[in-house]
């Protein structure tokens, strides 16, 4: 076996950037301190790839990447701070993470399943929830993700979110 000893990788002259197999070609991020609320009381069909209806989804923050290869991965993970919010009956939150809002990550059924009665008997606020997982969009064309959290009700009952503080981070992973 050789071993390969050197101070730097220069990429030639193509602007893709250095592909060594399982590493970080190219690293995007975006983040909001903005609180937001919602509220929903009417069926909603199922949207983003999820197949999940009844969901009422905001956009918390999103950022583009263009990928240097058609063969990569983007390895996403988001960072969601709920806030305190009056639950409704059968109410459940979540996130998704969406690429160019016709598939997504969609790792959760409905957590938090009934929150109202956490949340409404200790007057608690949420813990902050994680979304991790990977797209493999086999194009080097400008690609949108987009960080989605929801709020999910089986019943007319209104249902309400609110959120503070998100994060988005996306790399590029050479396969």
């Amino acid at each position: 076996m050789s071993t390969l000893k050197v101070d730097s990788l220069v990429e030639k002259t193509s602007g893709n950037g250095v592909h060594i197999p399982g590493h970080v070609i190219q690293f995007a991020q975006s983040e909001s301190n903005t609180t937001t609320s919602w509220s929903q009381n009417n069926t909603r069909s199922a949207l983003y790839g999820t197949g999940r209806v009844n969901r009422a989804y905001i956009e918390a923050t999103s950022l583009t990447i263009t990928p240097k290869s058609t063969s990569s991965i983007l390895y996403c993970t988001a960072n969601i701070g709920w806030s305190n919010f009056s639950a409704g009956t059968t109410q459940a939150q979540g996130s998704i993470i969406t690429l160019n809002d016709t598939t997504s990550i969609n790792i959760i059924d409905y957590p938090w399943y009934q929150a109202d009665e956490w949340s409404n008997t200790v007057g608690a606020y949420f813990p902050s929830e994680q979304v991790i997982g990977t797209f493999s969009p086999n194009s080097t064309s400008t690609q949108t993700i987009r960080l989605r959290p929801f709020i999910y009700w089986e019943t007319g009952i209104a249902s309400n979110g609110k959120i503070e503080r998100t994060k988005l981070f996306v790399m590029e992973i050479a396969q």
